[in-house]
């Protein structure tokens, strides 16, 4: 019973799993982000609230697929990894 260690916590797993959570969350909120400030900008400069809309919605998307694009990518790589 001496010679038993305490379990270290898997460092390596946490570190990439926080640094994917960060990915997700600038995957979503930069294209949100530029789709905001690109819809206002042309509001402003025809006087029309619907490219205000379409700059939320093709953001929005934009973001959705550009995290569903890294998800993917990252449940594949996992898949195939082999066992250890």
């Amino acid at each position: 019973m001496a010679n038993q260690k305490p379990r270290d916590p898997q460092w390596p797993a946490v570190a990439r799993n926080l640094s994917l959570l960060g990915q997700l969350g600038l995957q979503i909120a930069v294209p949100i982000l530029t789709g905001v400030l690109g819809g206002g900008y042309l509001t402003r400069l025809t006087g029309s609230l619907i490219w205000q809309l379409l700059g939320v919605l093709v953001g929005v998307s934009a973001g959705l697929w550009g995290a569903f694009r890294l998800l993917w990518k990252i449940l594949q790589e996992t898949n195939n990894k082999p066992p250890d």
